[in-house]
């Protein structure tokens, strides 16, 4: 495959990326109510635009790339906060009879509000000239880009992916071996999504075999660190939502000591385990060679990679 040919893949990836995030952000403004999963599916292609903004940042305009950066991580912040309470509110309606109304009210409140944010957003991304002329303009750049390195062979391509692998691999692989607390091991999530999006960009063109293997290890341990914040997401909101129903006494203490002894303590519980279970693996065998595998992609050499 040839240097021009595998530029010109890699920035029609990137533009389908935009616009699947374009296509998300309607489906969640407008289609939210349906199923909740539109709001996630906004907030995964959002991190995917982001990690490929930042891959492609050194080649175009900096206002340009920094305006979209800036817009897109406002409408990904907003979309994890309703992302949150509709895992919330789901939780909680799946408890049948026994759910607690009061918290129900609190949380579907926020959620409104949530949603409010994300269609203002929606309708800045519609309207605004110069949010489309710099876009228009980033995506004319990639266009008429020829090779990052101002080199004319396959190689030169491969060593500008290779070196944009290993920058977003470095946070990763240092938090991988040294995370021990939570947040620790959250920041290890976010730096893995990073990674793993822009190894999916850019891997194939290095090793896909390599590729394809160190994705599915980081999807299976990404799965684990996701249900860990989900509880430690669920245990705060609880907590903070007991103690704003408790400061109106819109909640006596004895419901309030049944939420904190029973939810509370359970939800604390399950973060335990799970943390446990992530130090466990941390220090196994799967997880060394995740690393190894990571490490060798970064190192590989031309002579071993695959077209």
């Amino acid at each position: 495959m040839g240097n021009d040919l595998q530029f010109h893949d890699f920035r029609l990836s990137f533009k389908s990326q935009l616009k699947q995030f374009r296509k998300n952000l309607k489906r969640a403004v407008h289609r939210s109510w349906e199923d909740i999963e539109h709001v996630h599916q906004l907030r995964v292609s959002g991190r995917r635009l982001l990690a490929a903004l930042s891959v492609l940042a050194p080649l175009g305009k900096p206002k340009a790339v920094s305006l979209l950066q800036r817009r897109i991580r406002k409408v990904v912040s907003s979309a994890g906060k309703a992302r949150d309470l509709d895992l919330l509110i789901h939780g909680e309606l799946k408890r049948g009879p026994h759910c607690d109304r009061k918290l129900l009210k609190v949380w579907k409140h926020e959620r409104k509000s949530a949603q409010k944010t994300l269609n203002e957003l929606h309708r800045r991304f519609r309207k605004s000239s110069k949010l489309k002329n710099r876009t228009r303009e980033l995506c004319r750049l990639f266009r008429s880009t020829t090779d990052p390195n101002g080199a004319s062979s396959e190689l030169g391509f491969r060593l500008w992916c290779k070196q944009r692998i290993a920058e977003s691999a470095k946070p990763f692989l240092e938090g991988i071996v040294s995370a021990g607390e939570l947040n620790a091991i959250h920041q290890l999530r976010i730096d893995g999504k990073r990674f793993r999006y822009t190894l999916e960009l850019l891997g194939p063109f290095l090793d896909e075999l390599l590729t394809s293997r160190v994705c599915d290890g980081m999807k299976q341990i990404q799965e684990t660190l996701g249900d860990l914040q989900d509880c430690v997401v669920a245990r705060d909101h609880l907590s903070r939502t007991a103690t704003i129903l408790r400061d109106d006494r819109k909640i006596r203490e004895s419901e309030l000591a049944g939420v904190r002894v029973g939810r509370i303590a359970a939800l604390d519980q399950q973060i335990a385990c799970q943390l446990n279970s992530f130090l466990t693996w941390q220090s196994s065998a799967a997880a060394g060679q995740l690393v190894q595998d990571v490490s060798d992609l970064c190192r590989s050499n031309s002579e071993n990679r695959t077209t």
